[in-house]
């Protein structure tokens, strides 16, 4: 919605929805690519990936871990103003973050099983992800428990967002 305004629009915008918001007391529904905007102004967010849900929760909950496999993907992509950030990455992480979605994909039960670093095969290109509520108060939609995750970000299989 403002990637295409000057930046001092785009925040003007921005500040007079957040007032509109206050004093109408309504909720907005704001769909963006800009994570650092909308962690500026959201208090839930839903991750989708090929138009599927992958995670849901408060806008804290997406700073701890353990996440969704895409969603550590996502917050991992943006960078960082300091020298190294692409370090924290797991190498896995990107070469995963490269590949692209396919028609394929989106037929798949997870549509994120080709490019996920956490994937179980027969069994998430098999049968559609349930939910899992994890601790820090977030749904994914993941094959893999909270304590499953936990290894893989311990043991670097996953990006670690924020590293």
């Amino acid at each position: 919605m403002t990637s295409a305004l000057d930046t001092v629009v785009g925040a003007a915008i921005l500040d007079l929805l957040a007032e509109l918001r206050k004093a109408l007391g309504v909720a907005l529904m704001f769909i963006s690519h800009d994570i650092t905007t909308v962690r500026a102004i959201c208090d839930q967010v839903m991750i989708l990936y090929a138009g599927r849900r992958a995670e849901f929760g408060g806008m804290g909950a997406l700073d701890r871990a353990p996440t969704h496999p895409y969603t550590n993907l996502l917050l991992s992509s943006v960078p960082e103003l300091r020298a190294g950030w692409l370090d924290g990455l797991a190498s896995s992480a990107i070469g995963e973050a490269g590949g692209g979605l396919s028609m394929a994909d989106t037929r798949q039960p997870c549509p994120f099983f080709r490019r996920c670093a956490a994937r179980i095969a027969g069994v998430c290109d098999v049968e559609p992800p349930p939910v899992r509520h994890l601790t820090k108060g977030s749904d994914i939609l993941c094959h893999r428990t909270e304590d499953d995750l936990v290894s893989l970000l311990q043991r670097q299989t996953l990006p670690v967002a924020g590293a």
